[in-house]
């Protein structure tokens, strides 16, 4: 008998462990969502450069979009927008060479910084995928954040078009940046599937 309380115990324990969390006020959605940041941001450095991804859930960009339009956030508006998104993945990359952005000095630029410049303006896009298994996507949304020195790094946010069962696997995000070595790797990312699952929700 109490071996089977213990592993009723057990049980319950690991089934709360597991219950992803649901919030109807966005503050307290946000305030839960920063303690999975394991789960959300991946970070890499090399000689130099340091390249972040971070994954943004379709709840909090929603909120950002909407918070900086100054938009009225109700049931209607969140869920048009829910579903404006379909699928969709969104990530921002966050890039830096010698703690300033990726492309240099902007009060010297020289003719390396205006080869970045053009290349981030579009050309990068082709260079940043999700890789699952054998499929890759291309990037759909892309926009390069370019911050000139009023920040320590240069961002990137891009979207992927994804279907359903996107979770069913682990995935990586790959920036094959090619203004250095291609053994740094350190433009690949992977993302776990099961921690992804355990997003907190927004129900509006």
């Amino acid at each position: 008998m109490i071996r089977w309380v213990y592993l009723l115990y057990i049980f319950i324990i690991l089934t709360s462990c597991s219950r992803v969390k649901s919030f109807d006020n966005h503050i307290d959605y946000l305030t839960e969502l920063n303690k999975h940041s394991e789960a959300v941001i991946k970070d890499n450095t090399w000689e130099g450069y340091h390249f972040v991804t971070q994954y943004i859930p379709k709840e909090k960009y929603i909120l950002q979009r909407v918070l900086k339009k100054g938009e009225h956030l109700d049931t209607l508006n969140y869920r048009s927008h829910l579903d404006e998104m379909g699928d969709k993945m969104v990530f921002r990359l966050k890039l830096s060479e010698n703690e300033t952005g990726i492309l240099g000095d902007a009060k010297r630029p020289d003719e390396a910084y205006f080869a970045k410049l053009q290349y981030f303006i579009d050309p990068a896009r082709n260079d940043i995928n999700l890789i699952q298994g054998a499929d890759t996507l291309m990037s759909h949304d892309y926009h390069f954040e370019r911050y000139y020195d009023y920040a320590p790094y240069s961002a990137i946010v891009v979207s992927f078009d994804t279907d359903s069962r996107i979770l069913e696997n682990d995935f990586i995000i790959k920036f094959s940046y090619p203004f250095i070595s291609e053994k740094a790797k350190i433009g690949s990312f992977e993302f776990e599937s099961e921690k992804l699952k355990r997003l907190p929700k927004l129900n509006i």
